[in-house]
């Protein structure tokens, strides 16, 4: 009995070892070298090293980072040990949230429409209290000329205030109308929507003593680029034309790349250094001139 309690304590301890041995960390772009097709991330972070081993998981990454072009480096006295990429439905959790704020504020738009609607048959009951005690004549008694001009003037008032109401009750619940078709739609956008995998790395390190460490990642990724524009001006036929060169820049890879320190470059870190070998090329009719891939096919690093 005493071995299985433990032999139960040290489970429960590697267990525990093991949930607080990995820590999150969140990054943000320092630096970016923007290519004509793609980019060259750079994120720093310090970071608190318990000793022994523990990983790190450097989350809010890019789902369109190339794994093959990630590199860790660490400033500390401390082992990295491994370096691996995983995926994490990151923004699962803010559509859930999103979806939840779209329902609750449809449920309120909703009950503002049925209170509207109250209103509005309250002051149809109202117009039928004015039809009904409108008529002031009496059989038996004559009504003089000046009370009849007065109740026509406070029912005409009336009648005036309730319509007022009405018009202004009407614009309330169309505009609720319109809020809530676009709720709907919101929704409806919301369930259809493909999640996209955040990028995550994973780094395992060793430390002998608890320490301080500085990270460093840099990557490449896609969906992100620039293309040149240019302005030609001339203010007459005697002035010289001046021309202005533009950057046209597109960022879609789901980062946020605030205040960063932002670098063009013309060059395509996709093609590769190698030299392609000549193929013979024959001059004839119908014949093609051969192309040649550029792309880093095999030139990988492991």
């Amino acid at each position: 009995m005493k071995r299985l309690k433990f032999g139960l304590w040290i489970c429960l301890c590697l267990c525990a070892t093991t949930l607080v041995g990995q820590n999150k960390v969140k990054t943000t772009a320092e630096k970016v070298m923007l290519f004509i097709d793609g980019a060259q991330v750079t994120r720093t972070r310090q970071v608190d090293i318990p000793a022994g081993t523990s990983t790190l998981i450097f989350t809010g990454l890019s789902p369109y980072m190339d794994a093959q072009s990630m590199q860790v480096s660490a400033k500390g006295k401390l082992t990295v040990t491994a370096v691996n990429q995983q995926h994490n439905y990151t923004d699962s959790a803010s559509v859930s949230q999103k979806q939840q704020s779209l329902q609750e504020e449809l449920k309120k738009t909703e009950k503002q429409q049925k209170e509207q609607k109250a209103e509005l048959g309250l002051i149809n009951a109202e117009y039928e209290i004015l039809k009904t005690n409108c008529s002031v004549s009496n059989k038996n008694t004559a009504t003089s000329l000046a009370t009849i001009k007065e109740v026509n003037q406070y029912y005409s008032t009336q009648l005036k205030t309730l319509k007022s109401k009405e018009l202004a009750i009407n614009e309330k619940i169309e505009e609720l109308t319109r809020k809530q078709e676009q709720l709907n739609a919101e929704l409806a956008q919301l369930s259809g929507k493909s999640l996209t995998p955040m990028s995550e790395i994973a780094v395992n390190v060793n430390a002998p003593a608890a320490c301080k460490a500085t990270f460093t990642l840099n990557y490449y990724v896609k969906n992100a680029g620039w293309f040149p524009s240019y302005d030609v001006r001339s203010g007459s036929l005697s002035e010289p034309i001046s021309i202005v060169y533009k950057a046209n820049i597109f960022q879609n890879t789901k980062e946020d790349w605030k205040n960063v320190e932002l670098s063009l470059s013309s060059s395509n870190p996709t093609t590769g250094s190698v030299a392609p070998k000549l193929a013979t090329y024959w001059l004839d009719y119908g014949l093609t001139a051969p192309r040649y891939s550029l792309n880093q096919n095999g030139n990988s690093v492991s």
